[in-house]
């Protein structure tokens, strides 16, 4: 089926900057989480995410959400997925940007292509397993509580010297 021209120019402007286009090359191996791209590009996340967001709205990769986790994928829509692998098969897999990339992230997931069993191998992901993991759920919920309770002292000791100002406040003559 061919592509019309408008179409075809929005695909090239998507990933015609070098980020997207190793964006595209991660997604190509399978569905990534955020965390996971930037780790695997050596980017901040504020940064990637833009990225994956020009590539969505352009129709090149798709974004599937999975609880509060969302991950990006190349597009199932067959002539996106078909102009991308095109455009894949040019880039030299040799390169060592490209190639560094996915170490990176074959590191950072592990080598899984699922995206449900690779949840927990996200940064926040490994946090929430090892807070809720055995010996370190009592320690960790023990030093949460004091930090709630101490930030709420300090909010009420806020509030309490607010009061005070505005009673020590004279009333203003009319």
């Amino acid at each position: 089926m061919p592509i019309q021209a408008p179409q075809l120019l929005s695909w090239l402007r998507a990933a015609g900057e070098p980020s997207r286009l190793r964006l595209l090359a991660l997604c190509e191996q399978g569905d990534l989480s955020v965390s996971d791209l930037a780790q695997a590009l050596g980017q901040s996340e504020p940064r990637v995410c833009r990225h994956l967001r020009i590539l969505s709205e352009a129709g090149l990769i798709e974004r599937l959400r999975n609880g509060q986790w969302v991950h990006y994928r190349l597009a199932a829509n067959a002539t996106a997925a078909s102009f991308v692998k095109g455009l894949l098969a040019q880039v030299d897999r040799g390169d060592a940007v490209f190639a560094r990339d996915l170490d990176r992230a074959r590191a950072e997931t592990g080598g899984s292509k699922d995206s449900t069993t690779r949840t927990f191998e996200s940064r926040l992901g490994r946090f929430r397993f090892s807070f809720g993991n055995g010996s370190h759920f009592l320690s960790n919920f023990v030093r949460i509580k004091a930090y709630l309770k101490s930030h709420r002292k300090r909010g009420e000791h806020q509030r309490e010297q607010n009061c005070r100002r505005h009673k020590r406040r004279s009333p203003r003559a009319l």
